[in-house]
């Protein structure tokens, strides 16, 4: 399921300390962590390709050199051994540092210059199993018109997987809900099996990032997605899946399969 022809972008904030999964990102940027085979971010990147996205924006930091060289630099040692490619074919990737990890309104301050049209939002410690994807669901939706939110039903046994998870306030009988406000704990979908949250996947107009104003905080994210509420229309899809937070170490020794 190709997206518009119009979204062809992906904006993948990638600058954060990954402080929730020490030690492991002591040294190794989360991105890079292996889950089911592959680094995380290759997980997204196929995730990407597969639902039509070919430019896809990653806010950095200095100091995340291994993300970068594992996704830009060839294989060193090819005569030695085989390296899968680890950026689909034609797909373009266009790298932005972030000087300090200050927050997700950062990363979109710091993306705003290559930001020209309406791109996908996507959080890489978030992932989707079973297809299609969430980008190919989201995208196949989209017509253009205001924002796009993913949502995801977490099973109750779960739910403190997905920690900041937020609810939201839906309008209509789905799977495509006019979104009407957001939640802080409350299910969104009362009597739904599961919890109803907010899924790291939203398509947003570069209009949205005059909201932020200069603040890079998380928080200032949070008072321009309210803003952005008021002034016009949200819609959300209720994505078919299982979904995986692999953002916390409780969340990834679970979904990895380290339960014990």
């Amino acid at each position: 399921m190709p997206s518009r022809p119009g979204l062809r972008t992906a904006l993948i904030p990638c600058a954060g300390l990954g402080t929730r999964l020490l030690p492991l990102t002591r040294v190794l940027p989360k991105e890079l962590l292996p889950y089911r085979g592959l680094p995380m971010i290759q997980h997204v990147l196929q995730e990407m390709a597969r639902g039509g996205i070919r430019r896809v924006v990653l806010v950095i930091r200095p100091d995340k050199d291994l993300l970068y060289r594992h996704l830009h630099e060839p294989y060193a040692h090819s005569d030695r051994a085989q390296c899968p490619e680890t950026v689909p074919e034609g797909m373009e990737l266009v790298f932005v540092r972030q000087a300090r990890p200050e927050g997700l309104a950062g990363a979109l301050l710091a993306a705003r210059p290559v930001l020209a049209e309406r791109f996908l939002l996507v959080f890489p410690d978030q992932l989707l199993r079973g297809t299609p994807g969430a980008a190919s669901q989201l995208l196949s939706r989209e017509d253009g018109c205001g924002s796009f939110s993913a949502l995801v039903r977490i099973p109750p046994e779960e739910l403190g997987y997905f920690q900041g998870a937020r609810g939201m306030l839906l309008q209509g009988q789905g799977p495509v809900f006019e979104v009407g406000g957001v939640l802080a704990e409350e299910d969104s979908l009362p009597g739904a099996p599961g919890q109803v949250r907010a899924f790291g996947r939203t398509v947003l107009d570069p209009s949205f990032l005059e909201l932020l104003g200069a603040d890079p905080t998380d928080a200032a994210f949070g008072r321009a997605m309210e803003a952005h509420l008021r002034q016009g229309r949200h819609r959300a899809l209720l994505l078919e899946g299982s979904p995986v937070d692999l953002g916390t170490m409780e969340g990834y020794r679970y979904y990895t399969g380290e339960r014990g």
